[in-house]
């Protein structure tokens, strides 16, 4: 599994953590991982791969920002470091076989809300299955007032950048949190279908996003949304599998 994202204009403290804790309702989570983190250039530190083999007790910082508790003895992994701003990627694998996990991160300066720097992008790459194995990536809207975002499910497109096996056909859902089941934002199967496709293409040079061919069948979401927690899925088409994308940006 791999996570992307970008720092804005400015250093950022940032949590990474990589999680597969028994007693989630998650089936077939991986038990043992490591975490190995790097930058383009240069290199960021050593990869992690017990959460307690840290420098310091991470434990305070995943209270602050709101991360569930990592277990006595479990062999999740997680970094707490500063980063210059650039486009970072995160790379996860098991060590003793492979299986479902989890991969967050959270923007942990002391006061997020007041911060002149953003984490303006994030997505994960990973392998669509059927079922409770689709792609799933979640996100926070914070403060008072409402986003636009572009989101996007990629498959097809990822084979120009000679990514084998692509998803032929993504479907992307957007929900959002709520109780006592999460509700339906908006969704999209192929994306010169929408009505903002042209919108989609100039924003989506604006915040840096590669671009998309015409016709293709990668899927994308452009909108506004309220704060709040957001949850993106992206299945294939007629339950077929591969590998894909899914993107967050924000747009303004």
């Amino acid at each position: 599994m791999i996570a992307g994202f970008v720092d804005g204009s400015g250093q950022k403290d940032v949590l990474i953590g990589v999680s597969a804790r028994p007693g989630q309702w998650v089936s077939g989570i991986c038990t043992d991982r490591c975490w190995p983190c790097s930058q383009l250039n240069p290199p960021l530190p050593s990869p992690n791969d017990d959460w307690v083999s840290l420098p310091g007790d991470i434990r305070p910082h995943c209270q602050r920002v709101g991360a569930f508790a990592f277990l006595d003895g479990s062999y999740d992994a997680a970094l707490f470091l500063p980063l210059e701003p650039g486009p970072y990627t995160a790379k996860v694998s098991g060590l003793d076989g492979t299986g479902v996990g989890l991969v967050e991160l959270y923007d942990a300066d002391p006061d997020p809300l007041t911060s002149t720097c953003n984490l303006s992008n994030i997505s994960t790459r990973g392998e669509v299955g059927t079922k409770a194995q689709v792609l799933i990536a979640g996100f926070v809207i914070e403060g008072d007032v409402p986003k636009q975002v572009l989101v996007r499910g990629i498959g097809p497109r990822l084979a120009d950048f000679l990514v084998a096996d692509t998803l032929a056909d993504p479907f992307l859902q957007l929900l959002k949190e709520a109780s006592p089941e999460a509700l339906w934002v908006a969704s999209n199967d192929n994306w010169s279908d929408n009505p903002n496709a042209a919108d989609i293409v100039t924003l989506g040079a604006s915040v840096g996003a590669f671009d998309l061919v015409a016709g293709s069948r990668d899927a994308v979401i452009l909108t506004w949304l309220e704060p709040g927690n957001y949850t993106a899925k992206v299945s294939g088409v007629g339950e077929t599998t591969g590998v894909a994308l899914v993107e967050v940006y924000e747009v303004r």
